[in-house]
C-alpha cells in the first residue's frame, strides 16, 4: 500500500491581486507568506517534513480561510506521520501517530469544506476526502468512515481512481477491522445526572452543563478541536421542560425538531415509532433522512422520552452512506439507556 500525498503550495494570485492595492501592512503579509511557503517548500523537497509543519501552519494562521492552505498543512501532517507507518504484518500507523493524523483530519476537513465548485477545486476537495479515508482505514481505525470519505472522493471526482481502488477493496473485502456491528462498547456512567448509556469505548466524549440543561456526546470526531462531529451520539437531559401535572406532547416537539431540520437543511423523509426500552421508558422514536447545512446527506436516529417534568433527547447520527453499519448499534445503544431515577 502506498500513501499517496500530494501538496498544493498556497495559490496566491487573488491575495496578489489584493495586495497591490493595499497598505503597507498588508504587502507585508503577503511577502511573510511568500517566504514561509518558500521555506516550507525547501523543506518538503528534503522530505524534512517536521520541519516545514510550522511554515504551513503560520500559513493555515495567515489565510485560515484559504481552502489551499489548510490543505497544505493537512497534507504535510499526514506526512509527517507517515513515519510511523509500518506495513507489517498489516498495513497501519503506530499509536505515536494519531495525535499527528488527528490533527490533520481538522485542517483537511477545513480545506473539503472551503473548497468550490470549480473542476480544479472539486480535485483537490476529491484528494482531501482520500487522505481522510487513508487516515480512517490505517490510522484513526473506521472502516465504515474510511468508507464514507473515499465514497465523498470518487462522487465528487469520479477519475480520482486511487480513492475508487480503495473504495472497491473496501467493499469487497469479507472482513472489516472495524465494522460497527461489532463495535466494542462500554458502559458510560454519570450518578449525578442519572444517566447511563453504552458507547463505543474509542470514541471521544465531551459533556456540557449547564442549569437546566445538561448534555453529553460521543462522536468519532473530537469535538473539542473540531466543534462538530459527523458520527456521533449526543444525550440531552432537560430539567424542568415540562410543566406540573401538564401533559408532554412527544409529537409535537418532534415536530418542531423536524421543521427545524428542514430551516437549516432538507428534510428528506422520517419513519416513527412508539418505542418501550429496557427500563420499561415509553418513548417516541423517529428514523430522519435529511441535507445538513453542507449539503451532506445524513440519517439520524432521534428518541424522545419523558418522566415527571425532566425530557431526555437521545440523537444517533452518521452520514447517510456509513448509516446502514452503524443502524441496529445505535438502536440497541437507545433501548438499553438508563435515563432517569428509579
Amino acid at each position: 500500500m502506498k500513501l499517496k500525498i500530494i501538496f498544493i503550495l498556497v495559490v496566491l494570485s487573488l491575495f496578489c491581486k489584493i495586495s497591490s492595492l493595499c497598505l503597507a501592512e498588508e504587502n507585508n503579509k503577503f511577502n511573510e507568506i511568500k517566504t514561509l511557503r518558500a521555506q516550507g517548500s525547501d523543506f518538503l523537497e528534503k522530505e524534512q517534513y517536521d520541519s516545514a509543519l510550522p511554515k504551513f501552519k503560520k500559513i493555515t494562521e495567515l489565510l485560515p480561510d484559504n481552502p489551499s492552505a489548510h490543505m497544505d498543512y493537512g497534507s504535510v501532517l499526514f506526512a509527517s506521520a507517515s513515519k510511523y507507518f509500518k506495513r507489517d504484518p498489516e498495513p497501519s500507523f503506530d499509536d505515536a501517530a494519531i495525535p499527528i493524523l488527528q490533527e490533520s483530519t481538522i485542517h483537511l476537513k477545513k480545506a473539503a469544506e472551503l473548497y468550490g465548485d470549480e473542476k480544479e477545486s472539486r480535485s483537490f476537495k476529491s484528494h482531501a476526502y482520500y487522505l481522510l479515508g487513508d487516515i480512517y482505514q490505517y490510522g484513526i481505525v473506521d472502516i465504515d468512515q474510511a468508507k464514507a470519505m473515499y465514497q465523498r472522493a470518487v462522487v465528487i471526482n469520479p477519475d480520482n481512481e486511487a480513492a475508487r481502488d480503495k473504495l472497491n477493496r473496501i467493499q469487497s473485502s469479507a472482513h472489516t477491522k472495524n465494522n460497527a456491528e461489532d463495535l466494542k462498547l462500554t458502559r458510560w456512567v454519570n450518578a449525578k445526572h442519572a444517566i447511563e448509556i453504552d458507547h463505543p469505548k474509542t470514541w471521544f466524549i465531551k459533556e456540557i452543563g449547564q442549569t437546566q440543561k445538561y448534555r453529553v456526546y460521543f462522536s468519532v470526531e473530537d469535538i473539542n478541536k473540531e466543534n462538530f462531529y459527523y458520527t456521533g451520539i449526543g444525550v440531552t437531559k432537560f430539567y424542568n421542560y415540562i410543566p406540573k401535572g401538564a401533559t408532554f406532547d412527544k409529537s409535537k416537539l418532534l415536530s418542531l425538531i423536524l421543521e427545524e431540520t428542514n430551516e437549516l437543511g432538507q428534510l428528506l423523509w422520517c419513519k416513527t415509532e412508539e418505542i418501550t426500552t429496557d427500563y420499561d421508558y415509553e418513548g417516541l422514536l423517529a428514523k430522519i433522512k435529511f441535507i445538513n447545512y453542507k449539503g451532506e446527506t445524513e440519517i439520524e436516529y432521534c428518541a424522545i422520552f419523558s418522566k415527571d417534568t425532566t425530557m431526555v433527547n437521545i440523537l444517533c447520527e452518521a452520514p447517510d452512506e456509513a448509516f446502514p453499519q452503524y443502524d441496529s448499534t445505535f438502536r440497541n445503544i437507545i433501548m438499553k439507556a438508563k435515563l432517569f431515577n428509579n
